[in-house]
């Protein structure tokens, strides 16, 4: 089962945890947008974790990884945020390999240039923010369950219909995308 959420505020902002998190996971001063969007991805975390029967406090939203936290590793995760949302995606680590997610502002312009580093000739025809948003989401699946020991190239993931593939690592998976004003999301997942 997948679980996603999308948080634009948290739900509570003056619980002194919120910093005591930000402080453990960012080594000095940072920007108040990445700030805002780090704590805004965790919220999406803490909220998938209460729809799954998790409470889930701040403080034990520390990340293990990029696909795990300390506190409860039955499950695979994945986070993204611009600096006015976050979202994360998370599965049973024993049904899922990864999953992966991305969200960008739907009015971003990936530029031409972008898509020709990124294509593939078999890819579905979507337009580029699209495109660009789902091969970022199959990437960290694919960095997530450790499909590969090196850095994937964008251009080596085929975006097929509903279906990605990795001929490279003999990954492949589902993928979905979904339009929620005023932002573009894309998850994609492995399973075992």
């Amino acid at each position: 089962m997948l679980t996603f959420r999308l948080a634009q505020s948290l739900k509570n902002p003056t619980d002194p945890e919120w910093p005591t998190l930000a402080d453990h996971s960012f080594k000095g001063p940072v920007h108040t947008g990445r700030l805002s969007g780090f704590l805004l991805s965790r919220e999406a975390l803490r909220l998938c974790l209460e729809e799954r029967g998790v409470s889930a406090p701040p403080r034990l939203l520390t990340l293990k990884s990029f696909d795990a936290l300390h506190h409860f590793s039955d499950f695979t995760i994945s986070l993204t945020h611009t600096s006015d949302c976050g979202a994360a995606l998370i599965a049973d680590r024993q049904a899922y390999r990864g999953v992966g997610i991305d969200v960008e502002h739907d009015e971003r312009v990936v530029k031409q240039t972008i898509m020709e580093r990124i294509s593939h000739p078999s890819d579905s025809a979507l337009d580029n923010l699209e495109l660009w948003c789902l091969k970022e989401a199959v990437f960290k699946v694919l960095m997530n369950a450790r499909a590969s020991d090196r850095p994937v190239d964008f251009s080596s993931i085929q975006i097929g219909n509903q279906r990605w593939l990795h001929p490279q690592s003999g990954s492949e998976g589902s993928w979905e995308l979904e339009r929620v004003r005023p932002y573009v999301v894309a998850r994609a997942w492995a399973k075992n």
